[in-house]
């Protein structure tokens, strides 16, 4: 089987599938995806599917064809403002991504759209994304510089990840907000998907913690989803407005900004795995992985060396410590779980 770039796809078994979710929750999600061939989307697809209906959630699913003259104009906006949000990526992996957001439609149906539209090719989706940024007016006008060139607290990186429906706690949204040169980090995890959860994690966690260590940021990067933008065009949106009574830039993710997409990616790979695994592991409910979470975001901060080079073997808090003009020490919630 080939896929979207015509590479031969071996197809796995529910028990092989399965042998490589446990092998990622024992030695990370990077090591298994390398050890196996697969990508990270389709790993987490198919630990999504062992969430929520056990290891036969791991068998193969036979997707139903979507004729091209069957999906109304409205669907087809929604296939193409998720093409332009991930443009590179393929047929299957914007259908899975539908999928997950409730939206039913076949690789084939993705790409028979992406065919009317001439974005068959990840350069012409690229082509697409910007042009269609430059349309809206949501492209800025802003030189970002390679994250080791920024300042410890300049830019934040703010983002949603889906851990799946878990059992004893139904949906689990997780928040995460990251400092893009010390990647000092805070998060929280919320049962459903909303604006408001967004601002509480930036308002009631991000920016006290700023305070405590003197960063406060001048641009925040989000993606141009629902709880952060209007989906069209980010002006308007409750989330840039209070950003900009602060002060505070308002950032689109785009292709350009891989550097930064890293660093988000190389954040929710480690948080996820340890959230998942006392999941499936420790079987914790809600209010327990929530205060777990709490301790694993102080021994991310604390204790761990980030993972690039450029720190120097130092945590991000003693990055952030380093760089500071002032003298820092260490906040109450270092301490304590503070309850949300």
């Amino acid at each position: 089987m080939l896929n979207e770039w015509g590479i031969i796809v071996k197809k796995r078994s529910k028990q092989e599938r399965y042998e490589i979710i446990t092998h990622g929750i024992k030695f990370g999600v990077t090591q298994a995806c390398k050890d196996y061939g697969i990508s990270r989307t389709i790993y987490y697809r198919w630990l999504k599917r062992v969430e929520a209906y056990g290891i036969n959630g791991l068998e193969e699913i036979k997707r139903n064809y979507t004729p091209k003259n069957k999906a109304s104009h409205e669907f087809e906006k929604v296939v193409l403002n998720k093409i332009r949000m991930y443009p590179e990526y393929g047929p299957r992996s914007i259908a899975w991504i539908l999928e997950d957001h409730g939206f039913t439609i076949s690789d084939s149906g993705v790409f028979n759209i992406m065919k009317r539209h001439h974005l068959t090719t990840k350069k012409d989706r690229v082509a697409f994304c910007k042009q269609h940024d430059e349309a809206d007016g949501s492209e800025d006008k802003i030189h970002l510089p390679l994250p080791q060139d920024t300042k410890v607290g300049d830019i934040w990186l703010c983002w949603t990840d889906y851990l799946g429906n878990i059992d004893k706690a139904g949906d689990i949204y997780q928040y995460c907000i990251i400092d893009v040169k010390s990647k000092i980090a805070c998060s929280r995890i919320f049962r459903s998907q909303s604006t408001e959860y967004a601002l509480d994690t930036l308002l009631g966690v991000a920016f006290p913690m700023g305070k405590d260590l003197n960063m406060k940021p001048q641009i925040i990067m989000t993606h141009n989803v629902q709880d952060y933008t209007t989906g069209r065009n980010k002006g308007g949106h409750r989330y840039t407005t209070i950003l900009r009574k602060l002060g505070i830039k308002h950032i689109l993710w785009s292709e350009k900004y891989v550097a930064y997409t890293d660093i988000a990616q190389g954040f929710s790979e480690k948080s996820l795995s340890f959230l998942k695994h006392k999941i499936l592991v420790e079987e914790l409910n809600f209010s327990d992985l929530k205060d777990m979470l709490q301790n694993f975001l102080r021994e991310y901060n604390l204790q761990n060396p980030v993972d690039d080079p450029l720190g120097r073997g130092k945590t991000p808090f003693e990055i952030v410590v380093s760089e500071s003009k002032e003298e820092i020490l260490l906040p109450v919630w270092v301490y304590i779980n503070r309850s949300y």
